[in-house]
């Protein structure tokens, strides 16, 4: 299974990375959300991971570019937001 896997901080990318290959993942990683974009499409994965806090894009606006061309792929939006307002835009992103 391919897993989109998209976070700033290298650090957490790495470990994020490691931890989902050691459980069979094949996993492609971006740092931005535009990198993120051209990896879905080149890599077609089967789930997204991706950073709400992104420097170019939310993980928000990549999730809603995703839904416009799969409505059905599995995504996480990993932050540690927790206002319910943060909650409320994630489900309306898709």
């Amino acid at each position: 299974m391919k897993v989109l896997a998209v976070e700033n901080n290298a650090e957490l990318l790495k470990l994020l990375s490691h931890l989902l290959e050691k459980e069979g993942f094949e996993v492609h990683t971006a740092t931005g959300g535009a990198e993120a974009l051209q990896k879905f499409a080149d890599v077609k994965p089967d789930i997204a991971c991706l950073d709400v806090l992104l420097d170019d894009m939310s993980g928000y606006d990549i999730c809603r570019q995703i839904r416009k061309i799969d409505a059905d792929m599995p995504v996480l939006l990993i932050t540690s937001k927790s206002r319910a307002s943060d909650i409320s835009e994630g489900m309306a992103a898709g």
